[in-house]
């Protein structure tokens, strides 16, 4: 049906049509259907609506512009572009609201706009401050406006969490409903001896005589996840997963599941955390701490020499790990330090590295993308203020653990699939070809790639081959960064489709259920399959596994949001200075540097030595007579001014010849 209303739509007799005139046309016998169709139509961006004529047209033939809408300091709509700005006047929102995808109308003369209709509301986290005036506590957000805060605890300068949704704002906080509260008076702060009893006569199998053990953060209080190995007599390895048993205290008539439900996972700013759980759950009775009896999930599964999964079992445990380690620990470990307190783990850690080789070479063989990470690591003093910023590197200890979870949640991933049960599985679909091409022909006209990528599909080993390449770059890390945004957003489903970074075809979120919602579902799904042999026909999966989808996209936001105000409040103290930075993003208004201390600034085109500047899309620059500034290039630039969140860069001091091809200050013109 989606064909046929394309193709009478692109007619010029019949570009614009009620839904009668749809009805007749199409001799359309389900009126209903057709209704849900052009209802996804309109939501996916391939048809545009007016509600006052009641017509629908292809969005292509609109004359509209589709974008998301911000806000300039004066409260001024502005629509980004890639080579320049549309303004939006107040009068001119007709209800937008930060965020919002809307469709504008818009005079290229003058290069203003007005809204024509809104499209998509936000649906966003958003990390705002709070102010204190009289005697009240509001917020003043040139995004979300202005509004009063009202909860216990609130003080001058908090930094909190907002959910800005259909244009209104709801305070995310800590604290759990008394409901919530209640429902924790029943349930103990241990295992208790008669619930193992009782456990074990029901089939739970005790593996308190394992070695068993954590490896996580030095800081990590809910531990989800622990781990034993061994090696078999036929050089295959023994990896058990054990996961906590979170389903055994929550049921789905509880508000605890209500809340962990609307929540959707755990929000991790820097030296925080804003939990799916009350702390009785996430660091108690759940949580895998040492030398404490927990219920878990083990799942076991036989490596071969190759890195193959060939068995694979579930069971319900219980555990009691002998030792919380930490990446650091474990990772001086691998370097040669003596680290006291893992003496006698030295067998089981070597074994879990040899796993994780044997799992990565199959991965690396089956297509796995192996994409350089730019997150860093903040450095607080006693008082919650950032000292220092380090990049956070990968080391053995981190790979060790994310394979022997990739190798477990692949297997039950295969394990839900062909018992046919309801699971909710991490989708990762191909990227798109045409921005993918776009990119690498922008990295091959600035001379950062030897191929030739103009005409063709990207095979997934040309990928491989691209990302190796880059990684040997000074400025690599930029490229990576693009690299990323053309790849699809994972996402959660009830269908599977398998999961193209990884190279797999089966995959999905099991290893988390004390922060991550889709795990506490699977778990539920497996729990319930084998007490019963079968799973009740779950009727709002699909509708979960959506919004479990955009709560960890608002997640990821806030927490990016969380790191680049203190990023910013960190560069308040370097006002002036001069840094060398890599280009790395360029618009027609301006480019953005990373400076080395892996924090990014913007520098508007009115802060770059005189000249008329064009921006060339081929090649990602900015150009005029005397200079051009190109993604990839070093820069020297001075810290002119740092906002709450944003940080303001100059060049005009300065020429590009200052900075030779090591980052190095040649020259300096004052």
């Amino acid at each position: 049906m989606v064909e046929e209303i394309i193709a009478l739509l692109s007619n010029r007799d019949t570009m614009s049509l009620n839904i009668g005139d749809i009805v007749k046309k199409l001799k359309v016998k389900d009126k209903e259907l057709l209704k849900d169709t052009l209802s996804k139509m309109v939501s996916d961006g391939e048809l545009d609506y007016s509600p006052k004529k009641g017509k629908y047209t292809l969005f292509s033939n609109s004359g509209l512009l589709k974008e998301k809408i911000f806000f300039d300091k004066y409260g001024n709509g502005v629509i980004k572009l890639s080579d320049r700005e549309i303004k939006i006047p107040k009068k001119s929102l007709n209800g937008a609201s930060y965020n919002d995808l809307v469709a504008i109308s818009y005079d290229d003369r003058n290069n203003s706009g007005v809204v024509v209709r809104i499209l998509e509301r936000d649906d966003s986290i958003y990390v705002c401050n709070v102010k204190s005036k009289k005697d009240v506590y509001c917020i003043e957000d040139k995004r979300l406006g202005t509004f009063l805060v009202n909860y216990p605890g609130i003080m001058d300068g908090d930094v909190i969490l907002v959910h800005h949704y259909n244009g209104n704002n709801e305070i995310i906080s800590n604290n759990f409903s008394d409901e919530v509260n209640l429902e924790l008076d029943s349930i103990p702060d241990s295992v208790l001896e008669d619930e193992i009893e009782r456990e074990l006569e029901r089939g739970r199998v005790d593996y308190r005589d394992r070695v068993v053990f954590t490896i996580d953060g030095v800081d990590t209080k809910d531990i989800d996840d622990a781990v034993s190995i061994t090696a078999m007599d036929n050089g295959n390895i023994e990896l058990t997963v054990y996961i906590a048993d979170v389903s055994y205290y929550i049921n789905r008539n509880s508000k605890l599941y209500e809340e962990a439900s609307r929540r959707g996972t755990s929000v991790y700013p820097p030296n925080s955390v804003i939990p799916m759980f009350p702390s009785k759950i996430s660091n108690g009775i759940c949580s895998l701490n040492p030398n404490v009896d927990r219920f878990a999930m083990a799942y076991t599964t036989i490596i071969d020499k190759e890195g193959n999964a060939i068995d694979f079992k579930v069971e319900e445990a219980i555990i009691c790990s002998r030792k919380k380690m930490n990446y650091g620990d474990v990772n001086r470990f691998f370097d040669g330090d003596i680290v006291s307190g893992y003496e006698n783990y030295s067998k089981d850690l070597y074994l879990l590295k040899k796993m994780a080789i044997l799992v990565n070479k199959r991965l690396s063989e089956n297509g796995y993308l192996d994409f350089m990470s730019d997150e860093v690591k903040l450095v607080f003093d006693g008082k919650g203020n950032v000292i220092d910023i380090d990049k956070r590197n990968m080391g053995d200890a981190e790979k060790i653990i994310e394979y022997a979870m990739v190798v477990t949640n692949e297997e039950l991933s295969k394990y839900a699939y062909y018992v046919v049960i309801p699971w909710i599985y991490r989708n990762h679909d191909v990227p798109n070809q045409d921005r993918l091409l776009e990119l690498l022909s922008i990295i091959r006209a600035n001379n950062y790639l030897r191929g030739d990528y103009s005409k063709k599909k990207i095979s997934k080993i040309e990928l491989q081959d691209i990302l190796n390449e880059i990684k040997s770059l000074d400025n690599g890390i930029i490229f990576n960064r693009l690299l990323i945004l053309c790849q699809d957003k994972a996402k959660y489903s009830d269908v599977n489709i398998g999961h193209y970074a990884l190279g797999l075809d089966f995959y999905s979120h099991n290893t988390s259920p004390i922060r991550r919602a889709p795990d506490l579902e699977n778990q539920m799904y497996l729990k319930e399959f084998l007490h019963n042999g079968y799973v009740m026909e779950d009727n709002d999966i699909s509708k979960k596994a959506e919004y479990y989808s955009r709560q960890e996209r608002n997640a990821e936001y806030c927490e990016r949001e969380y790191v680049n105000i203190y990023k910013c409040n960190y560069m308040k103290s370097h006002v002036n200075e001069e840094v060398v930075g890599i280009i790395s993003y360029v618009t027609g208004y301006g480019f953005y540097v990373l400076m080395d201390n892996a924090i990014e600034g913007f520098v508007r085109i009115d802060e770059l030595p005189q000249g008329r500047y064009r921006f060339d899309e081929r090649k990602m620059a900015l150009i005029s007579k005397n200079h051009i500034y190109s993604i990839g290039d070093k820069i020297l630039v001075r810290v002119k001014n740092v906002g709450d969140k944003n940080i303001e860069l100059t060049t005009k001091d300065y020429d590009l010849e200052d900075v030779d091809n090591k980052g190095k200050i040649r020259t300096k013109k004052k």
